[in-house]
This record gives structure tokens, sequence and C-alpha cells, in this order.
């Protein structure tokens, strides 16, 4: 069997270690209490901190939506402003738009009476414009008469009018390069149709003495006026010299054409 010594000394080491754990144990729940109440704290400065993040979250929220919202008015109003100043444009433009309008209808005005004042002109150049005998009428009159026998032209003018006068002397000029007999212009008095333009006047067929067996047609001697006041019809026809009229009229004289120099139509 143990002797006390022994057991006493067995005690004394079971109790020491009964007391080391002990310790152990109580310096162990110490530890587990501190680290408990660490986190107890660390959870409780947790939450505050995720309540002051929390709240800081929210104000940077807000911050944010404020600036996002003062960003938005303001490009509202920068909005507004560029559609009025569009308005205004727009507005502008029409008034612009009219003011071309009215300027273009202006101009066109101008021009219609320009055209109007350019045409009136011509034509009152052209009316105080001298009737003349070009070279080609001069060349295809002679043409048109060539060999055709001539007989004598009066020729008269209109007493007053400077422009019949000096056109019946380009006619008489004209006349007499192609051969036929004209003594010098007279100025007269024209009276009634034959006052305007050029009248031709020679003898009427009735007064030629002809066969009465030639009942087929009417054969005209070529040295009869009518011949003659004829062959200048068709060479004024080629020469393109306007003719008022020409008459085949009993008491035209039986020697001679009579060419009227009337007023320029």
């Amino acid at each position: 069997m143990p002797d006390i010594p022994s057991l006493t000394a067995e005690i004394d080491r079971l109790a020491r270690a009964v007391g080391f754990w002990n310790t152990a144990i109580i310096v162990l729940m110490v530890g587990v209490a501190v680290v408990a109440t660490g986190l107890v704290v660390a959870q409780q400065k947790a939450f505050r901190t995720a309540d002051a993040l929390a709240a800081a979250t929210g104000q940077l929220s807000a911050l944010k939506e404020g600036i996002a919202n003062q960003k938005i008015s303001a490009a509202g109003l920068i909005a507004s402003q560029a559609d009025a100043r569009s308005t205004q444009l727009q507005k502008d433009n029409l008034i612009e738009q009219g003011k071309v309008a009215g300027l273009q209808a202006n101009a066109a005005t101008q021009q219609a009476r320009a055209a109007a004042a350019e045409k009136s002109l011509l034509e009152l150049q052209e009316k105080l414009r001298y009737r003349g005998i070009s070279k080609e009428q001069h060349d295809a009159f002679l043409r048109a008469t060539e060999g055709t026998p001539r007989g004598v032209v009066e020729i008269s003018a209109l007493s007053g009018d400077p422009e019949s006068i000096a056109y019946a002397e380009s006619l008489r000029t004209l006349l007499v390069d192609a051969g036929w007999t004209c003594a010098p212009v007279r100025n007269t008095l024209i009276m009634g149709d034959n006052a305007i333009g050029l009248t031709l006047i020679f003898q009427a067929v009735d007064q030629l003495e002809i066969d009465p067996r030639n009942t087929v047609s009417v054969v005209i001697p070529r040295s009869s006026p009518v011949f003659h006041g004829l062959a200048i019809v068709r060479g004024f026809e080629e020469a393109k010299i306007p003719l008022a009229r020409s008459t085949s009229a009993m008491k035209a004289p039986s020697d001679l054409i009579i060419l009227i120099v009337g007023a320029k139509p």
C-alpha cells in the first residue's frame, strides 16, 4: 500500500494540478469574457459605424440627387432658353423671309416696269427710225426686175414729213438703179388711206386697147404702165419692201406709174 507521504505528495500534486486547471479555466473564462465584451463592443461599434455609414451614404445620395436635380434644372433652363432663342430665330427668319419675298416682289415689279419701259423705248426708237433700203433689198429688187421693160414712175412724199421724204428719195434711187425713169420727188399733201405706207397706182387693165376677139386671156403689152406696175409689185415682194396697197385705177395716167410714200405705219 502506498504510504502516507506518497499519498500526501500525490494529493499535493493533484491539488496543484486542479488549482492550475482552475486558474486556467478562470483565465480562460476571463479571456472569454474579455473577448465577449470585445465582441459586444466591436459589434456595437460596427452597428454604430454601419449606422454612420448608412447616414453618410444617405447624405451622399441626397447630395448627389440634389446636384443631379440642380444639373437637370440648369439643363432644363438652358434648353428652355435655347427653345426660346430658336423660336425667336424662327420668327426673325420668317420676318426676314417676308422681307426677302417683298424685295423679290418689288424687284420683279421693277423688272417688269424696266421691261415695259425698254419695250416702249424700243417701240419709240422703231417708230422714230427712218425707213430705208438695205443692200440686200436693193440687190433682191434688181434681180426680181431684171429683164423687165421699165417705164416712168412719179414719186410723191408727204409734205412736212422728213421721214417720208427721206424714204421716197431712197425708193427713187432704187428705181433709178433698176432702170426706171423717175423725176425728182414731189412733196405734196396726201389724204386718206394713201397717207400711210406705200401706195402704187397704175393704169387699169380696162383702159388698155384689147382685141375683142381674145376672150380667153388678156395680154398686157410690155410697154404698158400696167406691166411696169406689176413688175414693181413683184420686185417689192421679192425684196420684202412693205407695200400697203397697189391699185389699178381707171383714172390713173396712161403713161406713168405713181408711187405715193405716206407716213411710217
